[in-house]
């Protein structure tokens, strides 16, 4: 036997020693029981007060089971990165026999076993926990783009825009929840993902293909919903970070019950920095080298205080009501280009979310009810001297600009299950009022709009069951104040009233048996995003808005398979297609951007995920998409390209070694070269991308936690426009636990 399996099998037994006392740690968790099972997929009623908390048993890492792995070969770019796949490959490859041949423990007949690696199951649906960031997290999008067929965009540091597609499908067509509640706003484009913090999160739901019913009628490119902390533990958490260019974090989180039938859940934030990282300057010429230079950014510092509340309260006759709050105010500097930054512009956002919801109990043969409503708060503040950052105005005169946004929903939900037959439906009214602040024309845009959504899964047999999901949605929009004139000058509106109906529809097939190990799915359906209230009539500096846009529609396919190699070890894969019309994509025209129905798309690819715990103390994850994204236009000299920030194959791998009270996990990803224009001229070079992260646990709840980030201290831009993003980046951070 080669030095190098026994070095594997030396640690192995030192793990297997330093775990006897490891094992002995049990902790008992307050379990959420706010509804019992009845039938169907997780259904439950509300509790009663005498319902029993049942506690849930923490299993030691030495009583895990060590499984096999298929090794997916992949050739990469980079040496270093082909070296870093064949050692993981070679070491999971020969990991069964190893397990077999030094055993720590046998499980014998025992059913219970530690899952928490393994948390993305054969659903519709990957869930991701704290435990997946916590510590090692650098940016959202950047951590979301971990997951297969998902990339990521950036345009900077902490609170610069960030938002990510789903197997091709642009952020602006992903729908975005909190709580599930939709933050897709009436302004248009994607969604800024770094206006959530995940210290007030617990849990991340990423729906790729089929979104259910509870989300209304989502969007072209799949939906994610963020989950903040849930009020039916008793516990509390506090954690502090700081790290390169000046940033720091605190964070605080609380649940408890104060009687029985009551329960709260509350949690503050902040974080800073000042983002004043080195990068190199093309001084605005991108193709000549020769007049580069290091400079520093400058104006980018970001504040931000965030804060979430929960109430849920049990009331008599088994009914449950819930309200929670979510919001934050950020504020910092726009720093502009890498080529012309500026000094004095800032920015700074408000933002309040509120929920309510009535849990009925059982009203009939498997009927639930859950009426609730819902508001949200969005103003956005933006000042500055004139020209900024090249977009064309010529007054050099300061100015104020910004839009109040506000939205209320009340909604209607049901849910109806047998033993055979499972539904749930949706009905809403939406109402949206997006206004200007500071020196904008006055206007006044309103949109009215009603939401009809039905999903059921009918059991055909026990091995196969069939699904569909119908949606349709009504839109009202009008312009109340004077006229509306376009920067262009050629078109006026005045108090016009502008209605669309759009309809989606899929179905869906499931082959999966109890105790199994194989379960697989295919679906089609049609899916629309109509245009936004900003892309038909909005001003914003730089831009032109377009109210003839059409609506996006798509058809898209899915065909999945998972399959559990061992307890320890499971393969997902997915192939998809996806044709769209009328395409929505800002074109630069001159000085200015406007928003346009490009024509058609064809996007296709392939993904597959393996995660493993081979031996009690390795885990090993091994992601890769592969997807081809052409643009179908009219136009001869965009058609059969590349669509823009879409690569055409990314990998990720990483590996975590656990001997505690230490673990490690080592990360690597690349992607292709992705074009920052539809003709293919302005790209960003395929490159690596690793991470390290080393956790240390003491005393009883304690964790310190070291990351570090850009490894090899890479240069990086936005593929839209030249602003830079950070290269290697460090962290340090404390979390205690009670």
């Amino acid at each position: 036997m080669t030095i190098f399996y026994r070095v594997i099998i030396f640690f192995y037994k030192f793990h297997a020693l330093k775990s006897s006392a490891y094992c002995s740690r049990e902790s008992r968790e307050i379990r959420e029981r706010s509804r019992r099972c009845k039938g169907g997929r997780n259904r439950h009623k509300p509790m009663s007060e005498k319902d029993v908390k049942e506690p849930k048993v923490e299993r030691s890492l030495s009583q895990k089971n060590c499984g096999t792995l298929n090794f997916l070969k992949e050739t990469m770019r980079t040496t270093s990165f082909y070296i870093f796949f064949v050692a993981i490959a070679t070491l999971f490859w020969f990991a069964p026999t190893l397990a077999s041949e030094y055993s720590v423990q046998e499980l014998g007949s025992s059913e219970i076993r530690d899952n928490s690696f393994f948390e993305k199951k054969e659903t519709d649906v990957e869930i991701l926990t704290q435990k997946d960031w916590e510590g090692s997290n650098f940016s959202l999008a950047d951590f979301l783009a971990k997951q297969t067929g998902i990339q990521f965009f950036k345009q900077g540091g902490l609170g610069s825009f960030e938002s990510v597609s789903i197997r091709g499908i642009s952020g602006k067509n992903i729908l975005i929840c909190i709580d599930g509640i939709a933050q897709n706003s009436a302004n248009g484009g994607a969604f800024d993902l770094s206006k959530i913090d995940l210290n007030l999160i617990e849990k991340i739901e990423i729906y790729k293909n089929n979104i259910p019913a509870k989300f209304g009628n989502g969007k072209l490119g799949g939906a994610i919903n963020f989950i903040t902390k849930k009020s039916l533990q008793h516990s509390g958490k506090i954690l502090a970070s700081y790290g390169s260019y000046n940033f720091w974090e605190a964070s605080a989180q609380i649940s408890a019950s104060p009687k029985d039938s009551f329960y709260i859940s509350a949690g503050i934030s902040t974080k800073h920095s000042d983002n004043d990282y080195e990068f190199k300057n093309r001084n605005g010429t991108l193709y000549d080298t020769s007049d580069d230079f290091t400079d520093k950014r400058e104006n980018a510092e970001y504040t931000e205080n965030s804060f979430s509340l929960q109430l849920r309260k049990l009331h008599a006759n088994d009914f449950f009501s819930t309200f929670s709050i979510y919001g934050f105010h950020a504020e910092g500097g726009i720093p502009g280009r890498e080529d012309y930054q500026t000094k004095i512009a800032s920015f700074n956002g408000n933002f309040l979310q509120w929920h309510y919801r009535l849990e009925t109990p059982e009203i009939k043969n498997g009927f639930w009810l859950y009426p609730g409503i819902s508001g949200k708060l969005n103003k956005n503040m933006g000042e500055s001297y004139y020209p900024l950052d090249h977009i064309g105005y010529l007054s050099s005169d300061f100015l104020e600009y910004g839009i109040l946004h506000f939205s209320l929903t009340p909604e209607f939900y049901a849910e109806w299950n047998t033993n055979y037959f499972e539904s749930s439906a949706r009905i809403d009214l939406n109402y949206e009022n997006g206004m200007p602040r500071g020196n904008s024309t006055d206007w006044e845009l309103e949109r009215f709009s009603s939401n009809i959504s039905f999903d059921f899964l009918y059991n055909l047999n026990s091995f196969l069951k069939f699904g569909s999901k119908i949606g349709t949605l009504f839109r009202q929009d009008e312009i109340d104040k004077g006229k509306f004139i376009l920067p262009t000058g050629t078109k006026n509106l005045d108090k016009e009233n502008l209605y669309d109906f759009s309809f989606m529809g899929n179905a869906f097939l499931i082959f999966k048996k109890e105790k199994f190990p194989l379960s697989a799915s295919i679906s089609f359906g049609r899916f629309f995003r109509q245009p936004e209230l900003m892309e038909l009539y909005g001003v914003f500096p730089g831009s032109i808005s377009n109210p003839d846009l059409k609506e996006e529609n798509a058809l898209r396919f899915e065909a999945s398979a998972f399959l559990e190699i061992t307890p320890n070890t499971n393969l997902k894969t997915a192939y998809f297609e996806s044709h769209t019309e009328n395409g929505i994509y800002w074109i630069t025209s001159g000085t200015f951007m406007k928003p346009e129905n490009i024509g058609k798309a064809f996007i296709r690819g392939f993904e597959a995920a393996l995660e493993s715990k081979p031996l009690s103390f390795l885990e090993i994850s091994l992601r890769a998409t592969l997807q081809k994204t052409e643009d179908k236009s009219n136009s001869k000299t965009y058609n059969g390209n590349q669509l823009p920030g879409e690569p055409t194959h990314s990998y990720f791998s990483q590996i975590g070694l656990l001997f505690y009270p230490f673990t490690f996990h080592f990360s690597a990803a690349y992607k292709s070269v992705i074009y920052g224009d539809r003709a293919e001229k302005l790209k960003q070079p395929g490159t690596p991308h690793y991470t390290l992260s080393v956790s240390y646990e003491f005393l009883e709840k304690s964790r310190l936690i070291f990351a570090i980030d850009n490894l090899s201290d890479e240069t990086y831009r936005h593929i839209y426009t030249p602003f830079p993003i950070p290269g290697r980046e460090y962290r340090l951070t404390f979390i205690q636990n009670f």
